[in-house]
């Protein structure tokens, strides 16, 4: 259940720590280096509705900006949303300078 991960993604980053997994909920700390970003993409849902819950812990100084249209909740600036990961497709643009730490919830309904 917890598990400290050092998966190394040569643009995403780190995955640091897995508080939670299962089918339907997940928890993550996420840590981005300096130059890290993530394309445009969408998650796996696997026959579910996949919403993410994102926690922004540190921004970047600077890049690292969270692109969705689809948000279901943004507050204080985009630090905390909630979104279909599935359905929409989201990313993050490179970070120039800093680093971003992440913590994200995921639900399978």
């Amino acid at each position: 259940m917890f598990r400290w991960g050092n998966d190394k993604f040569s643009h995403l980053g780190y995955r640091l720590f897995t508080f939670f997994y299962s089918e339907r909920f997940d928890c993550y700390l996420f840590h981005y280096r300096e130059g890290s970003y993530i394309p445009r993409h969408k998650d796996p849902s696997y026959g579910k509705r996949h919403y993410r819950f994102n926690i922004v812990l540190k921004k970047p100084k600077e890049g690292g900006d969270f692109i969705c249209k689809k948000t279901i909740l943004s507050l204080f600036n985009g630090r905390i949303m909630l979104f279909r990961a599935d359905n929409s497709y989201h990313q993050i643009t490179p970070i120039t300078k800093g680093t971003r730490w992440l913590l994200s919830f995921g639900v399978r309904l």
